[in-house]
């Protein structure tokens, strides 16, 4: 019996992923580097985010409109990534 991923499913098991790499027990590969980090504020924000993706692929399954919510919380994820790209721990603007 094959397996059936949904997409949802699927982008909270890679936020998961990134949870831990944020914690510092999976590294960051950068190339043939690796780097363990601690960043506990991102721990946070990829938990969530791999919990709305599973409840927004249950929502899926029963409501047809959850898309406009998947899509919506998707765009507040992209800014708040792009904002942490850019002034957190390793950003531009920190000293």
């Amino acid at each position: 019996m094959l397996l059936y991923w949904h997409p949802g499913r699927l982008a909270a098991v890679l936020a998961g992923l990134h949870a831990l790499q944020s914690l510092g027990i999976l590294p960051y590969f950068i190339g043939k580097y690796t780097v363990h980090a601690f960043n506990f504020w991102d721990f946070l924000m990829w938990r969530c985010w791999s919990g709305v993706c599973l409840a927004g692929a249950d929502a899926l399954a029963v409501d047809k409109q959850a898309w406009l919510f998947l899509a919506v919380i998707t765009v507040f994820n992209l800014i708040l990534d792009s904002w942490s790209c850019w002034v957190g721990p390793h950003g531009r603007m920190s000293a």
